[in-house]
């Protein structure tokens, strides 16, 4: 569980606390928009992930 943590940590890291006020300072409201678009185009990537590990019975489908 911790080096699925560490890897989680690395991945993400600090910028999800540092830039969207960054980007909110930058662009105002419109930021939110890009969030919300941004959070669309990452929910379509896992569907994509989820639907390739759904073909494939065996672990690392998205590496086949």
């Amino acid at each position: 569980m911790s080096i699925f943590l560490l890897g989680l940590n690395t991945t993400i890291g600090s910028g999800i606390f540092l830039l969207p006020g960054a980007a909110c300072v930058a662009l105002g409201p419109s930021s939110l928009l890009l969030i919300i678009a941004g959070t669309l185009l990452m929910f379509s990537l896992a569907l994509c992930y989820a639907e390739a590990a759904s073909k494939f019975d065996r672990n690392g489908s998205s590496y086949l």
